[in-house]
């Protein structure tokens, strides 16, 4: 993964979680939505794409996009209105 790429989601308030399965994700609670980014259930992002989705309070997914890897903080920012860590 790129390291850059991590530092900007870190710096966003995402964290790797696990996800059960041995799966992992970036994730960050936001306005009592669950966001998770992965790339193929990894949250390494090594693959050229990676999904977004976002799960309501009840677990139900109410959004879902795909986004080149290299474009994701720049698209998380714009999409969720998100600073970074002061």
């Amino acid at each position: 993964m790129d390291q850059s790429i991590a530092k900007q989601l870190e710096s966003l308030g995402f964290e790797i979680i696990g996800t059960g399965g041995g799966c992992t994700a970036w994730a960050k609670y936001h306005h009592g939505l669950e966001v998770l980014i992965s790339d193929d259930a990894s949250a390494d992002l090594d693959g050229e794409h990676c999904s977004i989705n976002v799960f309501d309070q009840d677990g139900l997914d109410v959004m879902a996009l795909e986004f080149k890897v290299v474009e994701l903080p720049q698209q998380i920012q714009e999409i969720f209105k998100l600073t970074t860590k002061g």
